[in-house]
């Protein structure tokens, strides 16, 4: 069973801006308005292959991704609005670098920009044992002169959303769609492998999930074990969830054992 990743998360302006976000995904110097600021992060050896994707009504200022996150944050005033929604998603090892984005960009125009949604993608390919994807999406819906619309309305006196993008049925299709494309392709090119959307217990399988390490973490775990190699001494992982990831290891190697 190959490695299946699609995790989600918000970014909120009582805390974030979606600018810097944006702007470290991407790779790219981006200006702030909100603080007057640019954000600019370190240099990377491999530039993220990045896109923006939009619905057909959508103005076509959407296409700057400067002024793109800018208008976002001006339009959502309350101090603890949403922002933008993330989806960071694991891209097949199996397949090469331009199947991997083609399976990407059709998912993205499918699932998100087919519906109402801008998606800027940033493609990281920094290691290569973890190419992966980060997907912003806007929050609220375009009208169709293609200006800004409203996220919820009263109905019978309560506050409903407009859209179904925030509803937990619609993130599992988007989760099962992802993963039938990676097995569509899989079973394409006739590579004996698949991934599951759902999590080890649905499958039925006896088997605890590992976690996956931070970019950070990641890069100093390795580093350890060089260094550890290098003193000629078994390596013994340093981080917290490195060492967790170590003990879940050795867990399922006993579930496998018993079994």
């Amino acid at each position: 069973m190959a490695y299946f990743l699609f995790r989600t998360q918000i970014i909120s302006k009582s805390n974030r801006s979606a600018v810097a976000c944006a702007a470290y995904r991407s790779g790219e110097a981006l200006y702030s308005e909100r603080d007057g600021l640019t954000k600019k992060y370190g240099h990377r050896d491999i530039p993220p292959e990045t896109y923006i994707l939009a619905p057909k009504h959508a103005p076509e200022w959407v296409y700057n991704r400067e002024r793109l996150w800018n208008e976002v944050e001006k339009v959502e005033k309350q101090h603890n609005a949403q922002l933008a929604r993330e989806i960071i998603v694991a891209l097949p090892t199996k397949l090469t670098n331009e199947e991997q984005t083609q399976l990407l960009l059709d998912f993205c125009k499918e699932n998100f920009a087919d519906e109402g949604m801008v998606a800027d993608i940033a493609i990281h390919r920094d290691k290569k044992h973890n190419p992966h994807a980060h997907i912003m999406l806007t929050m609220r819906p375009f009208n169709e002169d293609g200006t800004w619309g409203k996220k919820r309305k009263k109905v019978n006196g309560k506050s409903v959303h407009l859209t179904n993008w925030n509803d937990k049925e619609t993130l599992l299709k988007w989760r099962k769609n992802f993963a039938d494309r990676i097995n569509e392709k899989f079973k394409e090119k006739g590579i004996d492998d698949r991934v599951s959307h759902e999590s080890y217990e649905k499958q039925g399988i006896d088997k605890v999930p590992q976690i996956r390490l931070s970019r950070e973490a990641y890069q100093y775990e390795q580093r350890m074990k060089r260094e550890a190699e290098k003193q000629g001494k078994p390596y013994e992982p340093v981080t917290y969830y490195g060492k967790l990831n170590q003990e879940i290891q050795r867990i399922n190697q006993e579930l496998k054992a018993l079994k």
